[in-house]
């Protein structure tokens, strides 16, 4: 007997009513001593299933094996042309190693089977698509896609006034979807930074200007 799952159901026959033994080795349960067992193979490969007819009232002992071959399942990866996208944009998910495609959840993609499709979700998604191998076995993976938003650059500073020569900090951490922070800080040493936050230190008195410019795959956004 084959099957192309881990999961195999198998059933013994009595001639008379003598207890039974199931021996399942590389299986799991090993051992039962049901009538029908599933059992359960981890492994792909050849595997005899031995069944143990012992004593009873018709004073025999006998057994039988029953050959059963576990097929891999398929080995499914995704490749996508990108996994961050702008607002209204596609990529294109190819699934490979298997024979099959099933992709789910439908929202978004141009289709449900076949190895590639284009995705254009509206919003972060993960894509799922079960594979079937030439054996009949199958397995899944997964991606995902999230769509970026419009970056905001926030210039949140506590206050507005330093003090010559005292390093005065700038925080743009409040910013949201930045991917990147371009700082420009006239008259100030350093007069530019690229973090979130830090400091800056202002050695001649005046009015001086500070600049934010954050930016994602999608966007600039100035404060």
């Amino acid at each position: 007997a084959e099957d192309g799952i881990r999961d195999v159901a198998v059933t013994g026959v009595q001639t008379c009513a003598l207890p039974i033994l199931w021996y399942f080795p590389g299986g799991t349960p090993i051992i039962s001593n049901n009538l029908t067992q599933t059992v359960n193979y981890n492994t792909p490969g050849n595997y005899n299933a031995i069944l143990y007819v012992i004593g009873g009232g018709c004073s025999q002992f006998d057994s039988a094996f029953v050959p059963i071959t576990i097929n891999p399942n398929p080995s499914i990866t995704i490749n996508s042309s990108s996994t961050q996208l702008c607002p209204g944009a596609t990529t294109t998910l190819t699934a490979t190693g298997a024979s099959t495609y099933s992709w789910a959840p439908p929202t978004g993609l141009s289709g449900t089977t076949g190895s590639s499709v284009v995705a254009s979700p509206a919003n972060n998604t993960q894509y799922n698509v079960t594979g079937i191998g030439s054996n009949g076995c199958s397995s899944t993976a997964m991606i995902q896609i999230d769509v970026r938003q419009p970056t905001n650059a926030v210039i949140s500073n506590s206050s507005l006034n330093a003090c010559q020569g005292i390093p005065y900090s700038f925080d743009g951490s409040l910013s949201t979807e930045a991917d990147a922070f371009n700082w420009t800080l006239n008259g100030g040493s350093p007069g530019t930074a690229s973090l979130p936050a830090g400091t800056t230190t202002f050695n001649t008195p005046g009015t001086y200007t500070i600049n934010l410019t954050t930016s994602n795959i999608c966007e600039i956004g100035r404060a």
